[in-house]
């Protein structure tokens, strides 16, 4: 469901790094990246070393880590961590992408995440958007301690499967200028524990004042949350929710349908879902711009009907 690398941000092409050619930065934000068809590059440390080295390293507002080698399990180690250590080289960042692969490169599951809050967080000051991607429950593990950032905007932790405390970690951070929060919950095969109940709170007393869009994706109790949110106070000041990428069906969908705060959304996106065709027939007079694509349908076997995530490797 991932088949794109990010291609600009606020304007600023995203381009792999190549060794050989000069940095542009800030006009250019650069995807560090170990691909098989330009294996003499070398993976991470090669070129990262020679990124530090050019007198522009300075100036980048942005930077896209990718596959660190011909293996991502050791990602966090092999470059979030050499990152961190050269914190001082990118004072002036503002976009970051920690473990921006597609399923070519490497599943999701099998690259390996670390804490990616307060430790990332503490070191760009400046640091607008975050994303992550990767990991799952124990394995290969996704964290988030909490943390406290003044400029943060956007937090987007993309993983096949998210324990818990990572998830409070989240909650617990003090972000005054958080507008947009995606988080994927994932499947317990990957070790995802998060309950009805931790949604709950949070749809109770949203820790964020400016937060305008929501997406809580790629999740196998999407019917739950549906059921917890519908009436909930988070939605008077969310313009855009998402609950795509997960189990919607029937049940679901016309909880949604009944729901008057829904309706005061401009968009709902619910793309892969298991609804029936009649059910997502009456998402077109809703009221939100509502993206039903990427109907699914379950697989029955010996008379149990099984509904996926999207990403679950």
């Amino acid at each position: 469901m991932i088949e794109d690398y990010t291609k600009q941000w606020q304007g600023i092409p995203v381009v792999p790094y190549n060794s050989e050619k000069a940095l542009e930065c800030p006009y250019r934000i650069y995807r560090l990246a170990y691909t098989w068809d330009n294996e003499e590059w070398g993976g991470f440390e090669v070129q990262f070393a020679k990124y530090l080295q050019d007198p522009a390293c300075g100036e980048s507002v942005g930077l896209s880590l990718g596959l660190n080698n011909d293996v991502a399990e050791s990602f966090y180690a092999d470059s979030v961590k050499r990152l961190l250590e050269n914190k001082e080289k990118f004072s002036k960042l503002r976009w970051l992408f920690l473990g921006e692969m597609l399923m070519e490169d490497s599943e999701m599951t099998w690259i390996g995440q670390g804490d990616v809050g307060a430790p990332v967080l503490d070191a760009f000051p400046l640091l607008e958007e975050l994303h992550a991607r990767g990991g799952e429950g124990y394995q290969n593990n996704i964290a988030f301690t909490k943390a406290s950032h003044s400029k943060l905007k956007k937090l987007v932790i993309q993983t096949a499967g998210l324990r818990k405390e990572a998830f409070q970690g989240i909650l617990q951070s003090d972000f005054p200028e958080l507008e947009s929060l995606e988080i994927w919950l994932g499947c317990e095969e990957r070790d995802a524990d998060i309950s009805v109940d931790d949604l709950r709170d949070f749809f109770q007393g949203n820790p964020f004042p400016k937060l305008k869009s929501l997406g809580l994706m790629n999740s196998e109790i999407t019917n739950k949350v549906v059921e917890e949110i519908v009436d909930a106070p988070i939605l008077d000041q969310l313009e855009e929710l998402s609950l795509a990428l997960g189990t919607l069906q029937d049940e679901g969908a016309k909880m949604l349908l009944s729901s008057e705060k829904i309706k005061t959304l401009k968009k709902l996106d619910l793309h892969h879902h298991y609804m029936s065709n009649e059910v997502m027939a009456q998402f077109a007079n809703l009221g939100p711009v509502v993206d039903v694509s990427d109907q699914e349908e379950g697989d029955e076997y010996d008379g149990t009907v099984d509904y996926y995530v999207a990403v679950s490797e």
